[in-house]
Formats: structure tokens, C-alpha cells, sequence
């Protein structure tokens, strides 16, 4: 598969189609993609290896050169301790250092790679093919067929664990905006959506160590939120280390690569933070510690802060703040728990904006605007179904890491063995907690969504009838008016309005009046009467008995 030309070795596979249930038609896109080097030739690729996760310093990215492609190798051979290598020669140097296998090691892929990088560390860790389709299978083109493959048997994946990180955004000069306002910024985002999308597949204006988003969802008119993926795998070695990879969708900044929905329509430049910072409460002696090394700029070649920054940016240079070292080495499993919980995080933020969205939806704010309200809950009922989704898959992933057999050799930890396996199953069942809780979360306010849809359909429903018994008070005075012409139509045709005063008759036209006036007031009378409750009853009794009689006299 990661040979000179992987695509002729889906080809040879593919001739077995009649034959065999392997047939290679899965990876037919993933192939054609990996063959794709005419364009990639002379690209090099910088890779900084470390030894310590636990450290102050981080690669150097000031050289902004679509070369760098954002892959850092943390191996965990000589804990503590740090040695910084760089590998100028690109992925082949890399794939020459067979230390990486020998010990546990956390590579970071970040952002878009170019073909031939891919095919090197699928080489040298003997990547599981999937592991790349699943992550790619976002913006790599769907010819030459469509296999409905894109959600797959948790059997099938069971070392390939993907993560939904979610960067709230905030507009800043739009704090308000009308119903109107807000259907056309969706509109809008969603036709740049697409676009952006079709420049992904296209490869159109892409560099390697670009960020890619998933998906962009706008709240309102001041807040919006973007979605990004993190795919890993473990891959173990018969030297006995293991590889946890880790292909993250934050690259350089999403100031470079295709432009998207998320950039501003102006040409002005914006001086303050568009995304809101992932919320992570650290511990004490982390807070003290490593964050202050972190929290300067370091965000992919910009000298100075851009507006564009990302908490995602910095996962991979500050990666194991909160993990206990000796354990590391130990789980492969433990080694991505931060992982986990930076996505919980990120989701509980986007739950708590939702939140604050369904708030103003629902309750006595609903009936200021019913329509409105009803699609804003039906796009955030959307949002929701899809975290949840994700959650469950996630949730399933931490509840079955035994049985899907994550490398681990606890009798390495310094600690023992027992209190290494306690330890860590201590942070796992807290992060199994964290996302019981998130799941509860996004079932009650998906619960609040359709309880807020039902009220806003039944509102419309109220609103409907009480129209319409308006309009029947209009039609029943229409009535009383036509009433009139009942009884004057009936005089006219008696009369023949042959009177006097038209010169065709003998008979005066005050006659006329003197038995219209009455015979109209008769009528009304009558019909008023017949309104009336009782007399109503009167006459279905008086009628009834009536009938009654005749029956019994006549037999009929």
C-alpha cells in the first residue's frame, strides 16, 4: 500500500473482484491520492523529534515555508530528559531511525500532508490504511464510485479512535441581529461551505501544515463555531515499543489555506481574537509550572499573534501538562486521555453556547418570535444529533480500551504494578464520568429543542385557529348583513314592484313598506330565537313530541 505507486497495488487487487471480499475497492481514493507526487517532488519535510513530553521548549516554526509539514515525534525513550533533533533530509531520514520503534513514542500529524510524507510514516510504522481513509475521507473526491463507506463497524476500528473538537468563534461588531439577519449569515455560510469543501478535494490553493474544518455552524450573529477532527491510532512494533499517531486538523492557522466562511467579508483587518480559547481548569502545580512556557504565541511562523489563533495550535507543543510521566510509558491508552478531555472540553463549551441559545427559544421569550425560534431550534436539534453521535462512539471507545488490547506493560512503572493499573483507571473512569455527562447534557437539551419545536408548532396551530374564528366573526357579520335581502327578496317577487310610484300598478308603495318592515323583523326575531338555547330546546322537544303523535295516530 505504501509503495512507489500505491494505486497499482489497488489495481492488482481489485482484479480479485469476483473472487475474494478484499477487493481494494475501499481504498481506491486514498491510492489515487498517495500516487499524487509529480507536483511534490522537491518538497521537503522538517520533522522535530523529542524525548520528553514534559518540557518548556518547542520546535522551532519561525521559518514559514510551505516545507514544514508540522510533524513532531515525541519518544519517550530516556524519561526525564529532552533532545531536540530535526531531520532536514524530510520523512526518508526519519524512516532510518528505527530507535522510534524500540521505546513508546507520540507522533503528532498536523493539518493537510502531502502524499509522500503519509507513504513515509505509513512505511516506518506500518500505518493501518484505514486510519488514513477515515481521516481523509472528508475532502478526498468520491470518484470513481461511492461505497457508502464512510461509518464502519466498531469491530473493524477498534485501535482508531476520532475526536471532535469544537473553537467557538465571535463576529465582535455583530452582538445583535434580526431573524432575517441570521437565516442570511446560515445561508451564506453554508454556500462557502460547500465551496470550501470543493476546494479541499481540489487540492486548490492546500499546502502542507494547512488547517481543515469539518464543519461550521452559526448561533447567531455575534457567535459561531467551527469543527475540527482528531483521528488516532496505535500501531505496536515486534521490538516490543509502540506508536500512538495522532492526525490532528490544526496546522499553521486557519489564516492560511482555502479561504472559508469564517473569515470576515470586509478587507479590514480585525486587531482582537476571533476564537474563544478551549476552557481547561489545570491543576495547581501545572497552572505554576509548564502553562506560562506555553502561553506565548508560537502559532506556526507568525511573529505576532494573528487573530485567527487556536487552542487546538498548541496541543501538540504542550501536550502531557496534565499526564503523569512514569504512566506514559506504561498505556498507550492513558498516553491519549488528554486528548479526550481537550474534546470534552471543547464540546462542553459549544453545549453551554447551545444552551444560552435554547434559553431565548423557549419559555416566555418564545413568543416573541415563534418562526424564528422554531428554526433556530430545529438547526441547533441538528448540531446536537450529530455530538451526540460522536459522544457515543467516543463514550463506546473508553468503555471497551480492554478489550480492543491498547499495548500496555504495567510492570515497567517505577510505582508498581498495582498502583500504575489504579491510577489509571482512576483517569479513565473520570473521563468515562465526563462524557456520561456530556451525553446527558446533549439529551436534555435535545429534549429541550423538540419540547421548544412542540410548543412553537402548537402555537402556530393557536395562532391559525384563533385567525380563523376571527375571520368567522367577519363572516357571521357578512351573514347578518345578507340576512336583510332575505325577507325584502321575498316582498319584492310578492309585489311584483308594481306600485304607484314606478307608475306600473295601483298599489301604494307604502304598502310595500308597511309589510317588508314587519315580515324583516319577524325574520330576525326568528332567527334570534333560534340562537337562543333554550328555544332551541323548546322546539327539538315540541318537534320530537309531534312527531311522536303521528307516528302513534297515522303509523308512520
Amino acid at each position: 500500500m505504501y509503495g512507489k505507486v500505491p494505486q497499482d497495488a489497488i489495481d492488482l487487487r481489485r482484479q480479485s473482484l469476483g473472487t475474494s471480499l478484499f477487493t481494494g475497492e475501499l481504498y481506491c481514493r486514498l491510492a489515487a491520492f498517495l500516487s499524487r507526487e509529480d507536483d511534490f517532488v522537491d518538497a521537503k519535510v522538517k520533522v522535530t523529534a523529542l524525548q520528553n513530553l514534559v518540557s518548556d521548549s518547542k520546535p522551532d516554526r519561525n521559518s514559514h515555508s510551505k516545507e514544514w509539514s508540522f510533524v513532531s515525534c515525541f519518544n519517550m525513550a530516556d524519561l526525564p530528559g529532552l533532545a531536540k533533533q530535526l531531520f532536514p533530509e524530510g520523512p526518508s531520514q526519519l524512516a532510518c531511525k528505527d530507535c522510534l520503534l524500540y521505546h513508546p513514542a507520540i507522533v503528532f500529524i498536523q493539518g493537510y500532508q502531502l502524499p509522500q510524507c503519509l507513504k513515509s510514516l505509513g512505511h516506518m510504522f506500518k500505518i493501518n490504511p484505514l486510519f488514513y481513509q477515515r481521516h481523509m475521507e472528508y475532502f478526498l473526491p468520491s470518484t470513481p464510485s461511492r461505497l457508502f463507506d464512510t461509518s464502519v463497524l466498531p469491530s473493524d476500528t477498534l485501535n482508531i479512535i476520532r475526536l471532535r473538537i469544537v473553537t467557538i468563534g465571535d463576529r465582535g461588531d455583530n452582538a445583535w441581529g434580526s431573524p432575517s439577519q441570521i437565516d442570511n449569515l446560515r445561508a451564506m455560510g453554508q454556500s462557502d461551505m460547500v465551496e470550501y469543501v470543493h476546494r479541499l478535494c481540489r487540492q486548490d490553493g492546500l499546502e502542507a501544515g494547512n488547517s481543515v474544518v469539518r464543519a461550521f455552524n452559526v448561533h447567531s450573529a455575534q457567535y459561531f463555531s467551527i469543527e475540527q477532527d482528531i483521528t488516532v491510532i496505535v500501531q505496536s512494533s515486534k521490538s516490543g515499543g509502540w506508536a500512538l499517531l495522532v492526525w490532528t486538523d490544526f496546522g499553521d492557522g486557519l489564516a492560511c489555506g482555502p479561504r472559508g466562511p469564517w473569515h470576515p467579508k470586509t478587507s479590514g483587518r480585525r486587531s482582537e481574537k476571533m476564537f474563544l480559547p478551549h476552557i481547561r481548569h489545570f491543576p495547581i502545580d501545572v497552572m505554576t509550572g509548564t502553562v506560562t512556557a506555553n502561553g506565548t504565541s508560537s502559532q506556526s511562523g507568525a511573529n505576532s499573534p494573528s487573530s485567527f489563533d487556536q487552542s487546538g495550535l498548541l496541543l501538540a507543543e504542550g501536550y502531557g501538562e496534565t499526564l503523569d510521566p512514569a504512566l506514559l510509558k506504561v498505556d498507550s491508552f492513558y498516553a491519549m486521555s488528554e486528548l479526550f478531555h481537550h474534546s470534552a472540553s471543547s464540546i462542553c463549551q459549544l453545549l453551554n453556547v447551545i444552551q444560552s441559545i435554547i434559553d431565548d427559544c423557549t419559555g416566555y421569550k418564545l413568543s416573541k418570535s415563534p418562526s424564528h425560534s422554531l428554526a433556530n431550534l430545529a438547526y441547533h436539534l441538528d448540531i446536537l444529533n450529530r455530538l451526540e453521535n460522536g459522544l457515543c462512539e467516543n463514550l463506546l471507545a473508553l468503555k471497551g480500551h480492554e478489550s480492543a488490547k491498547w499495548p500496555k506493560n504495567y510492570k515497567n512503572s517505577p510505582d508498581g504494578e498495582a498502583n500504575a493499573q489504579a491510577a489509571i483507571n482512576a483517569k479513565l473512569d473520570l473521563l468515562i464520568v465526563d462524557f456520561e455527562k456530556l451525553i446527558s447534557r446533549v439529551e436534555s437539551l435535545s429534549a429541550r429543542c423538540r419540547g421548544g419545536m412542540s410548543i412553537c408548532m402548537s402555537s402556530a396551530s393557536i395562532e391559525e385557529s384563533q385567525r380563523a374564528i376571527k375571520q368567522a366573526r367577519q363572516i357571521e357579520l357578512l351573514t347578518w348583513f345578507a340576512f336583510l335581502y332575505i325577507p325584502l327578496s321575498f316582498t319584492t317577487s310578492f309585489f311584483g314592484m308594481n306600485v304607484q310610484s314606478f307608475g306600473t300598478g295601483n298599489v301604494s308603495l307604502k304598502v310595500w313598506f308597511a309589510v317588508s318592515i314587519p315580515l324583516v323583523a319577524v325574520s330576525y326575531l326568528v332567527l334570534i330565537l333560534a340562537r337562543l338555547q333554550r328555544v332551541r330546546a323548546w322546539f327539538k322537544v315540541t318537534f320530537q313530541g309531534v312527531r311522536g303523535w303521528i307516528e302513534s295516530t297515522f303509523g308512520i
